[in-house]
Formats: C-alpha cells, structure tokens, sequence
C-alpha cells in the first residue's frame, strides 16, 4: 500500500525547498485552482506546495523520479521528462509538438526533444582509454574485429 509522503525533499522540479503537502483543491473551486510548476497541467485534489516560492505540484509530478543531463545545446541541466509528465510542450529546436520524450530547462522555460539535441563530435567511455570520435562514415570489413584506430586494442563491439 503507497503512504503518502508527509514531504517530498529534493524533487527534480524543485530541488532546493522542502515540498509540503496541500488540501485537496477542488474542481468547482476555480478561483484557487493553480497551475503545477512541473506541467502546467491544473492542479485539483492533493497537491504539494512549496511555502517559499508560492509553487504547486501534483503528487506525481513532485515525486517524479529523472535524470538531469549537462549537454553543450543549453546553459543549464536538462531533465529527462517521459510521457507521464509532458503536457502541451513544443519543442524549442524544431517547433513542434510531441508527447513521447522531452528534456527541459525548468529555469528558463527551455524543452527540446531528444532527436533534436545535435550529437556531440566526441565522448569518453570509461572502458576506454581514448575519445570516441563522431565520423560522418564508417565500413565495416567481415573479419569480426573491433579495434580502437588508435591503440589498435580490440574493442567490444557492443560498445
């Protein structure tokens, strides 16, 4: 049986306050009905509620469990956002709409969809000693080798 927290510290929406939870808001209540700083979705039943920011969640979108990644396309950490918790967002790359998958910027109001975010020239893999490079061509021969191009070490192909 799920309990319901008593608070919800470190939600990857707001990080930095202790979220409490909220009367239930309801739905012909209209004037107290608020939008949810998560997913700008109207917030109606329990809620959480940061007293220093005047911020609303829904219970799931405080609770929401992602990742944020640093990728040079923004200035900020992005979230990782699935179906679950996008609502209505367009993408800031190409304009359009989508609801699979999205990373935001809740600081600055920033989304961009995963095929959109320009891959990076070069990566590191800690089972690798030397940088990845990104090559605009690769042929591959039948021999089942992998090496590196520049050690010439066998490489896991899976990698």
């Amino acid at each position: 049986m799920n309990e319901m927290p008593r608070q919800i510290q470190r939600s990857p929406f707001h990080p930095h306050h202790l979220l409490l939870p909220r009367p239930f808001l309801q739905e012909s209540d209209a004037s107290r009905q608020v939008p949810c700083c998560a997913c700008s979705e109207k917030v109606q039943g329990f809620s959480f509620y940061c007293n220093e920011c005047d911020a609303n969640f829904h219970h799931s979108c405080a609770k929401y469990r992602t990742r944020a990644i640093k990728h040079s396309c923004h200035r900020h950490d992005l979230l990782q956002l699935g179906k679950s918790i996008i609502h209505n967002i367009s993408c800031d790359a190409c304009g359009e709409g989508g609801d699979d998958s999205c990373f935001s910027c809740k600081k600055c109001d920033f989304n961009i969809h995963p095929r959109c975010i320009p891959l990076s020239s070069s990566f590191t893999h800690k089972r690798h000693l030397h940088p990845f490079a990104l090559v605009s061509s690769f042929v591959e021969d039948d021999s089942g080798n992998y090496c590196c191009d520049m050690c010439e070490t066998e490489r896991n192909p899976e990698l």
